[in-house]
Formats: C-alpha cells, sequence, structure tokens
C-alpha cells in the first residue's frame, strides 16, 4: 500500500489516519501507539521512508491527547498536524494540497462510523474481553445459588406443612364434660352405698346434675355447697367428697386445656416462622436467578473520559441487573493521579503529560531526520 501513490494521493496515510484513529477509540492510547508504529516501521522498510514512522506516532499521540466524547477533535488535530508538518516542517520534502488529502478522507471514514460500533468493537476486542470468562462465571455461579436458596426454601415449606400437621387442638367443651362426668363418676361414687339408687333409678338426673356442677366450674372457677340442689343433698352421703372432686378436676382440665393451647400457639408460631423463611429463600432465589449483563462498552467510555479529566482509573465494572437498574464499580488511584519518579522526587502528572516522554523521542527522532537531510544536501 505505500507503494500507491496517485498523483500525490497516498493510500498508506489513508489506511494509517483510519487505523490509528479507530485503534485510540475501540482499544485505547497504547494500542493506537503500538499500531502506528508497526505501519510506520512497515512503510520505512518497504519504501525507506523514516519520515512515516515518525508522523504516524505523532498522529497516535494527537488523536490520544485529544481523545474526548466527540470524534471531531482528534480528527481536526490530526488534520492540523499533517498540514503543521508538511507546509511548516517540510517532514515530506514535496508536499502538496493533494497530499493531504488521504488523511482528511481517512477521518471523515472514521467520523461516518458510528459511536456505538465502535463501543461494541471495544467491547468484544479490547483487552477487557478477556475477563468475560470471569464475568460468565459470576453468572454461572449465581444460576447454582439460585437451586440451592429454591431447594432449601422447598425443604422450609414442607416443613412448615409438618408443623402445621401436628396442631390437633385440645378436647371441645362437650367432649372433656362427657369426660369429666365418668370421671367424677368412678371417683366419687364407686363404693358408695347409694350408687344403684343414683345411678340407676336416677341415672339422667345425675348426669344432668353432673353437667351442671362442671358448667359451672368451668364458668366461676369453683363449685360450692350453695350450688347442690336439696334433693341431691338428701340422697347422697358423699356431696362434700362430690364437690372437691367437680373442683379438682375442672383445675386439670384448665390446665390441660392451656398445655395444650401453648403447644399449639408454639406449634403455629414454629409453622409461620419456616413458613416466613421458605417465602424469603423463593423471592431471593428468584432474584439471584437473573443474569447480570455487564456493559463493556460503558466502561470503556468511563474509563477514557475519567483518564481523559486526569482522574487514573484502575478497573470499571458496568452491570445491570433488570430493566431500571445500572450499578457502575470504579475503582480509582489514591491520590487520582499517577506520579512521576525524578531525581529523587515525586512528581504528579495527568495521563495528558504522560504523553511528554513520547514527544521529546519523536523530536530527537525528527532532529536526526532533518539532520540527516541536511548532511544529504551539503553532500
Amino acid at each position: 500500500m505505500t507503494s500507491i501513490n496517485i498523483f500525490g494521493f497516498e493510500f498508506v496515510k489513508l489506511f494509517a489516519v483510519l487505523v490509528i484513529l479507530c485503534s485510540c477509540y475501540t482499544f485505547g492510547g497504547s494500542a493506537s501507539l503500538v499500531c502506528a508504529g508497526i505501519m510506520g516501521v512497515g512503510a520505512m522498510l518497504w519504501a525507506n521512508q523514516f519520515e512515516y514512522c515518525c508522523v504516524f506516532l505523532i498522529w497516535a499521540l494527537i488523536s490520544y491527547v485529544f481523545k474526548f466524547r466527540n470524534k471531531i477533535f482528534p480528527i481536526i488535530a490530526v488534520v492540523v498536524c499533517e498540514v503543521a508538518l508538511g507546509f511548516c516542517f517540510n517532514v515530506y520534502g514535496n508536499y502538496t494540497w493533494i497530499s493531504g488529502i488521504p488523511v482528511v478522507v481517512g477521518s471523515l471514514i472514521f467520523l461516518l462510523i458510528p459511536s456505538s460500533s465502535l463501543s461494541k468493537i471495544s467491547g468484544f476486542l479490547s483487552s477487557s474481553s478477556d475477563r468475560f470468562a470471569l464475568k460468565n462465571i459470576v453468572n454461572r455461579n449465581r444460576d447454582h445459588l439460585s437451586r440451592r436458596l429454591g431447594e432449601l426454601s422447598d425443604v422450609f415449606n414442607e416443613m412448615n406443612k409438618v408443623f402445621r400437621s401436628m396442631i390437633k387442638g385440645g378436647l371441645s367443651v362437650e367432649e372433656a364434660k362427657v369426660l369429666l362426668v365418668q370421671d367424677i363418676k368412678e371417683r366419687n361414687c364407686a363404693g358408695c352405698p347409694e350408687i344403684n339408687r343414683c345411678h340407676r333409678a336416677k341415672n339422667e338426673e345425675t348426669i344432668s346434675l353432673f353437667h351442671k356442677f362442671i358448667s359451672i366450674a368451668f364458668e366461676r372457677g369453683r363449685v360450692g355447697v350453695l350450688d347442690i340442689p336439696p334433693n341431691l343433698t338428701s340422697r347422697c352421703p358423699r356431696t362434700t367428697q362430690l364437690i372437691a372432686t367437680v373442683n379438682e378436676v375442672s383445675d386439670q382440665y384448665k390446665k390441660y386445656a392451656g398445655v395444650m393451647s401453648s403447644l399449639d400457639a408454639s406449634k403455629i408460631l414454629i409453622a409461620e416462622q419456616l413458613g416466613g423463611i421458605s417465602g424469603i429463600m423463593k423471592a431471593l432465589s428468584s432474584e439471584v436467578s437473573k443474569n447480570i449483563s455487564f456493559d463493556v462498552g460503558r466502561e470503556n467510555k468511563i474509563a477514557d473520559e475519567l483518564n481523559v479529566n486526569g482522574i487514573v482509573c484502575s478497573d470499571v465494572v458496568v452491570y445491570e441487573q433488570g430493566l431500571n437498574v445500572v450499578n457502575v464499580t470504579i475503582i480509582v488511584k489514591d491520590p487520582p493521579c499517577s506520579t512521576l519518579l525524578f531525581a529523587g522526587a515525586t512528581v504528579p502528572f495527568s495521563p495528558a503529560e504522560a504523553v511528554i516522554p513520547y514527544m521529546f523521542m519523536l523530536y530527537f527522532a525528527l532532529t536526526v531526520k532533518f539532520a540527516l537531510m541536511f548532511e544529504k544536501s551539503v553532500t
């Protein structure tokens, strides 16, 4: 491509400026310098023209220094630099306006490339793309964690069902009265000489009175002597023992009912807690199951903007979780600038100032070039 020259229109310049600008916006300043150096060395070896290497490196430095969100700034800077090198410094020797057209055309082609396309290329081919494996591992681990949380949620849900099935409840009041009446009969009336009269001839009346005594004990707490009707007092020789037995069995039932109520309440509380834990784990599993989308294009944009403003950014991670949640993690150096060690002193400098050593190198190379040209002209 170096040998293609149509009336002064050099295609190597068109290709070089396009590659340098694209590499600067997709990979960064170091990549554009490497590309410029490789193309310059190739042109120097093919056509034995040392000025291409110097000019291409100057373009790369200029494009990096004027790299902003708007692509027009590096384009103008590169075109102005080309015109200055050609007309003011006479780097090319015989320079005309046609010689600068390839740079303009290459810059316009770069300007027509959408920024979104450059961001996508930067995401797929930049140095940060080697972190895709780690990012995929993050989503894979989140998927495994989501499954484990779902399984734990099912376990707690089953425990909730088991505890709820254990809630039997105590005896109903009517069932309790029947059992207590039978207990009073066995405790108080066994061995009584009037048992046949009370529980055969007047069985219904006796059982009804026992039910009434138990109801009174449930309502008022105790049964007294005034609660015993005269007809029962006249035929029952164990009235005092009957009162004591009714009060005793009613107290025992109340204690039993309290214990059963406490057990059921404890079981209900445990079941509710297990159900709540199951619901929390299910919701967490659903949240963790959503994959995280990383935006490498935005990462490179943020890093470039921070570097341009003098903030040295060592790492940027932009990830989206859901439709409306975007998280950005930025790691910057403290203080927000690099340091240059010179003569035992620590001098802070910004990334824009970091190109000064390269400028000195290019100045030295151009000086050597001009010295060689002057030596040839003298000889």
